[in-house]
């Protein structure tokens, strides 16, 4: 699933309603564990997971992979 895909299914439940505060804070972890490609290498990153481009967990991180898989 795409990162743009991802935030449009978790704003809003199956009736089209937007989702509570729980459904923000979600959103808010989804917007932060965002992919990024640095210049130099061509490797998509989790910009949420990186302190270290030497220890930068690649996109889709855990975190990532985990929201996805409880909304299949």
């Amino acid at each position: 699933m795409e990162h743009d895909e991802l935030l449009a299914k978790i704003n809003y439940d199956i009736e089209g309603n937007p989702y509570d505060e729980y459904m923000s804070a979600l959103r808010a972890i989804v917007e932060l564990h965002k992919p990024y490609e640095h210049e130099v290498v061509s490797y998509v990153f989790c910009k949420g997971c990186t302190i270290d481009l030497d220890l930068a967990p690649p996109y889709p991180c855990e975190t990532i992979e985990a929201i996805e898989q409880e909304l299949l």
